[in-house]
């Protein structure tokens, strides 16, 4: 699933995500997977001509290794 979130003031604004994805794969042994992406940028208006912008990602995988000789 995916969710977001964002909020913008005078001087700051916020921006956040995570996306999450998952599967069992079409194989029958070991195909798993899961990504989990999250995101978070921070923005502070200096002045009409700067603004400071601090930001994090996130990434996380777990993969199956299907289709090996066994």
């Amino acid at each position: 699933g995916y969710a977001s979130h964002s909020y913008s003031g005078e001087k700051w604004g916020v921006l956040t995500s995570v996306n999450r994805r998952q599967a069992d794969g079409f194989r029958n042994s070991n195909g798993d997977f899961g990504i989990t992406n999250a995101r978070a940028s921070l923005i502070y208006k200096v002045n009409e001509n700067h603004s400071l912008l601090f930001d994090y990602d996130h990434y996380r995988g777990e993969h199956g290794e299907p289709g090996g000789l066994g």
